[in-house]
């Protein structure tokens, strides 16, 4: 709260005080805190996490990754994918000096070992196909939860509606050229 009185500012500190007394206590109890990277900045500057997990850090530029460290975390887990979408950075000069890449590309390119998750549960395996081909060069596993023995080979997609069984010959992906397209 901020008053003008005869030409001076008085801000209410005794709110803020308390305010900041608060959050320093909920984060110093905190067991996990969730945040994004966006959000990170607003921590203070002795708050200390052992352990930092950062996700879809693939995505994530390398200032933006680095951000966490500043908070003295003893290990940092970076998950992502990078076959997937990278850092993206719209400004050409930066991108030029080389900030469109993320922490986790430039630890991977320095030889940093690599963990990757082979089993996919997320798409059917028509639809997987491509990407697996792709970006994966042939190494994803897709889950056992599409196959199902009482089918016949048939496959179980679930979706709001109920389930729907699908021959697995049937084409579940396409793509449109819109190139020489106009949009009405």
């Amino acid at each position: 709260t901020t008053r003008v009185v005869a030409g001076q500012v008085n801000t209410n500190t005794d709110f803020g005080s308390k305010r900041t007394a608060a959050r320093e206590a909920v984060l110093e109890s905190a067991q996990v805190i969730c945040t994004t990277l966006g959000s990170i900045r607003n921590f203070f500057s002795n708050t200390e996490f052992d352990f930092v997990i950062m996700d879809e850090a693939s995505q994530a530029t390398e200032p933006q990754c680095i951000l966490p460290l500043m908070f003295g975390c003893k290990r940092l887990v970076l998950v992502g994918d990078t076959a997937q979408l990278r850092a993206t950075i719209l400004c050409k000069l930066a991108a030029s000096c080389g900030y469109g890449r993320g922490l986790m590309e430039r630890l991977l390119f320095h030889g940093h070992a690599r963990v990757t998750l082979r089993e996919q549960y997320r798409m059917p395996p028509p639809v997987s196909a491509f990407p697996n081909r792709e970006f994966y060069r042939g190494i994803l596993i897709d889950a056992a939860k599409f196959f199902d023995p009482d089918t016949q080979g048939l496959l179980q997609l679930g979706n709001q509606m109920g389930d729907v069984l699908l021959p697995p010959n049937m084409p579940r992906l396409g793509f449109v050229d819109v190139q020489n397209s106009i949009e009405l």
